[in-house]
Parts: C-alpha cells; sequence; structure tokens
C-alpha cells in the first residue's frame, strides 16, 4: 500500500502516558470557538482538485470529530474577515508552497503542513500528482483524513505513533481516518486539562 506523509513542521510524540501528558507544556488556545478561513492568495493549476479541497475542509470543520470530543466549536468567516486559523491550498510554483519541495519527488512526501500556535495555518500541497478524493479509492488520498489531521495540529497536537489515531503521520492510500480513537482524544484532553474526559476514555 502506497504511503505518503501526512505533514511537516510539527514534533512527534510517542503514545506512552508520559507522552500524552507532555502535552501539558504544548502552546494551547484559550478559547473555545475557533473561526477559519480560506486564504484569498492560494495559487493552483488545478481548480478541480481545489474546489474539491474545499469541501473537504469544510467538512472536517462542520462534521467535526475534535468538536464532538471536545469543547471546541468551529465556525466559518466570509471572505476577507480575520480569522483565528487561516487554511491555503499550495502548489510548488507558490512562495508557501516551498515548504513541500524538500519532499515532495519522494513516495513518503510531505502533503500538508500546520503552522503550530500562535500562528495557527493550515497549508495543503495542491500539486498535479496528487490523486486527492473525498470518497477514495486504493490509490487515492481521502482529503477529510488529511484535513482532520492538521485540524489536530493547529489545536496543539503533535504526532501520535499508534497506528489507528487521526494524529500518526503516516497516510495510507485508499484508507480513511475520519474517526478519532481513544489515543488522539486522551491526547487532547489532557492538553485541555478535561481530566473527566481523559479518564473516560483511557479506561473505556
Amino acid at each position: 500500500m502506497m504511503v505518503s506523509r501526512w505533514c511537516g513542521g510539527v514534533a512527534d510524540n510517542n503514545m506512552g502516558l508520559d507522552s500524552i501528558l507532555s502535552t501539558l507544556w504544548r502552546q494551547r488556545w484559550y478559547k473555545t470557538k475557533l473561526s477559519y478561513g480560506f486564504d484569498s492568495s492560494t495559487v493552483t493549476s488545478s481548480p478541480d482538485i481545489l474546489e474539491k479541497m474545499r469541501v473537504a475542509t469544510q467538512q472536517a470543520f462542520s462534521d467535526s470529530e475534535w468538536q464532538r470530543n471536545s469543547e471546541f466549536t468551529f465556525i466559518q468567516n466570509p471572505p476577507g474577515a480575520k480569522s483565528d486559523i487561516m487554511i491555503g491550498f499550495y502548489g510548488r510554483n507558490h512562495e508557501k508552497g516551498k515548504r513541500f519541495e524538500y519532499e515532495s519527488d519522494a513516495p513518503d512526501h510531505c502533503l500538508a503542513y500546520a503552522s503550530p500556535l500562535p500562528f495557527a495555518e493550515i497549508s495543503f500541497h495542491v500539486d498535479d500528482h496528487e490523486n486527492w478524493s473525498i470518497d477514495p479509492t486504493e490509490d487515492q488520498l481521502d482529503l477529510v483524513s488529511v484535513a482532520l489531521h492538521e485540524i489536530g495540529h493547529v489545536l496543539g497536537l503533535g504526532h501520535l505513533s499508534a497506528k489507528d489515531a487521526v494524529m500518526y503521520p503516516v497516510a495510507h492510500r485508499g484508507v480513511g481516518k475520519r474517526k478519532l480513537q481513544h489515543h488522539d482524544i486522551a491526547a487532547l484532553a489532557a492538553m485541555y486539562n478535561q481530566w473527566g474526559r481523559f479518564l473516560r476514555t483511557i479506561f473505556s
């Protein structure tokens, strides 16, 4: 099965209890209602893929596992409005696409990039050779799964080593991860001091 790395630029975590608790010292949001918007400077030669990415990102926020398993709520801002989380779709011909160049031709290259707080920016790699889909077949990448993973990063989480976790750093083509696992929920709960949710999760 072909794989690609979800993203670059965010530190990895192991899945031990000590690692989950280490999230207590990561930067975090101090409000629970977060707005998101799309960067108007997006440049891509694939307008059909761009539209798919917008739809997938909206789906990941509006039907968000993160929202159901935390205190966060997400609202989409109109174009031009200042948002807590900015989302862009960039190819290698765009300035922000440079962050993908170092591994863009490798079989495990970077698909998306989430800047850690306080910047809260998600950048997707829009390149013609990527086979993106909202309903992936065996040779396609699931857009919603990638978006859900990157939302985890802008909430403050790093990668987790549990292979079934949404925050696992490798994407398998043809496989969607649209449901948070215990590892994801416990890590976020520990980070935001939601100890009731944390205990229910690890002992369920």
